[in-house]
């Protein structure tokens, strides 16, 4: 009988290194916030898209993900300071669906929104999941069917419309071109304990894993699509912070 080591055969099969948050990137009360000249293209007219991200928030603060200069036209993941979760995705104001974010508030959780136009009905186009846990929303207007054409002003962590800025910890943002599902979130969420993008979801746009250190301007896309420009942030405080 031959004889096998399955320690060393076992870690010959893993090539995966283990997950770490690493640092996440703080936003202060002031106007800290992401933008991006470029790379964001391919979601102006999509009529699929997915935006998940870890985020730390108070429930009196905000933090958010998209983009949308006007009050029309605009695709957005926020926690907003009115407790809510909401997923924006509207060609006229107030077109959105919502559910609560309480009891989520001030620890790490992963918000995701699943925006799929090719169905019909509003809660068959928008999707919201805390912590890979789909949620009941309440709806207000009708979900369009395509993403209005918003990369240019996409951002990380300004609310365009009100002039408001968030303060959250984000960490491990993520964009796909397709319609997340509830399997590919799960394996992202992975207990609590994270996973990479990379083993978990498809059609990746963007990943910002936000390692970044303090001094930094930019913010590295893993994928190579989108480098964001850091605007207004400065030290002390540190800005990229352990998750």
């Amino acid at each position: 009988m031959i004889g096998i080591n399955l320690g060393l055969y076992a870690s010959q099969l893993s090539t995966n290194s283990p997950f770490s948050f690493g640092n996440s990137l703080r936003t202060l009360p002031s106007n800290d916030f992401v933008s991006f000249a470029s790379g964001l293209g391919p979601i102006d007219g999509a009529s699929k898209l997915s935006i998940h991200y870890w985020v730390k928030v108070d429930s009196s603060d905000i933090a958010v993900v998209g983009g949308g200069a006007s009050g029309g036209s605009r695709i957005h993941l926020l926690k907003f300071s009115n407790n809510n979760l909401i997923a924006v995705v509207a060609n006229g104001a107030g077109t959105l669906g919502f559910c609560s974010f309480n009891g989520f508030e001030n620890t790490k959780a992963l918000v995701s929104l699943v925006f799929d136009g090719t169905l019909t009905g509003n809660e068959n186009r928008c999707k919201l999941y805390i912590n890979a846990i789909q949620q009941t929303l309440s709806f207000q207007g009708t979900i369009r069917p395509t993403i209005p054409n918003e990369s240019s002003d996409f951002r990380i962590n300004s609310y365009e419309i009100t002039g408001e800025f968030g303060q959250a910890d984000y960490n491990e943002i993520v964009i796909t071109t397709d319609a997340s599902t509830p399997s590919q979130i799960s394996s992202f969420y992975n207990s609590g304990n994270g996973n990479f993008a990379n083993d978990s979801f498809t059609n990746i746009l963007a990943y910002w894993q936000c390692n970044e250190l303090d001094g930094s301007t930019l913010l590295t896309d893993s994928v190579g699509t989108a480098i964001g420009q850091l605007n207004n942030f400065v030290t002390p405080p540190a800005y990229f912070v352990p998750f």
